[in-house]
């Protein structure tokens, strides 16, 4: 009974690890990830695998300039927030940063949607 919790266990961690890495925020990685040696830190890799490994690298650089709208330099911006900085006193004296050089511009007829994660540091 205990040896099937200890494998699934491991069989799960393994899997969200995986989850992690391939569909998780922040850099993706390709599927096959834990299969290269780059991964790992090995860098005994030949000149093709790092050809390879950049051309890969141009064209995710590509593809996430796609994701962004280009600013028609001609509009005005209804809002423009530069180096917004917000800082809150805690009861104990000491101070909590939230935000730190936070800066954008807002133009006429665009949906804007901020979002953040909301931690509990105040007791």
């Amino acid at each position: 009974m205990i040896g099937m919790l200890v494998v699934d266990t491991v069989l799960y961690l393994l899997l969200a690890w995986y989850i992690d890495n391939v569909n998780g925020g922040g850099s993706k990685n390709k599927f096959c990830f834990c299969f290269r040696r780059s991964y790992w830190g090995k860098n005994q890799s030949n000149a093709n695998d790092i050809n390879e490994e950049e051309l890969a690298d141009q064209g995710q650089e590509q593809q996430n300039a796609e994701n962004f709208e280009n600013v028609n330099q001609l509009k005005r911006p209804v809002i423009s927030i530069q180096n917004l900085r917000k800082k809150f006193l805690l009861d104990d004296g000491q101070s909590f940063i939230a935000v730190e050089g936070f800066s954008s511009e807002m133009y006429e007829s665009e949906i804007i949607a901020l979002l953040g994660k909301h931690e509990a540091i105040f007791n």
